[in-house]
């Protein structure tokens, strides 16, 4: 029974919360607490000058809690959602020409065979700016400044650790 309760009761909370969030109406309850103990305590009694403030204040954070809502949703239509793989850190695992146009495979020596291999390009969760070439044999770290890439170093895989 109390179990029952106290689940009652916290995703009763969780839904006060959500809506207080997703409605922006953090400032307006702040507002309104701070009126009732004023007003409780006797200072903003409704014949006072702070009774008429709170008021005031009252209105003035609802009104800014609907327009920060018609913000948020205004905002959140017009943002371009990320694809899936862009949010995974994956920048292309076919296509390298799409990631950087001045970059080229590179030539790899298997077995004495020229073999042009596409590596799979990963930003670093980090910071985006670091970007990893992975190739079978070794990986590759760059600095993406602007539109180009600068080499930062080279780590090559030991030979029980490469992918085919």
């Amino acid at each position: 029974m109390i179990t029952i309760l106290n689940l009652l009761i916290k995703g009763f909370a969780k839904a006060i919360y959500m809506m207080l969030k997703v409605l922006n109406l953090q400032y307006a309850l702040i507002v309104l607490a701070v009126w009732l103990i004023l007003y409780f305590t006797g200072v903003a009694t409704p014949d006072s000058p702070a009774f008429i403030i709170c008021q005031v204040l009252l209105i003035i954070a609802v009104v800014l809690s609907i327009l920060l809502t018609i913000y948020k949703m205004i905002t959140s239509s017009i943002a371009p959602k990320k694809p899936k793989q862009a949010q995974e850190g994956i920048i292309s695992t076919t296509d390298h020409q799409s990631v950087m146009t001045a970059q080229k495979p590179i030539n790899t020596v298997k077995a004495n065979k020229q073999i042009k291999e596409k590596p799979r390009y990963f930003r670093v969760t980090q910071n985006p700016r670091y970007i990893m070439a992975e190739y079978s044999d070794r990986c590759i770290l760059y600095y993406q400044t602007g539109d180009k890439l600068r080499h930062i170093r080279t780590d090559f895989k030991s030979d029980d650790t490469q992918t085919v």
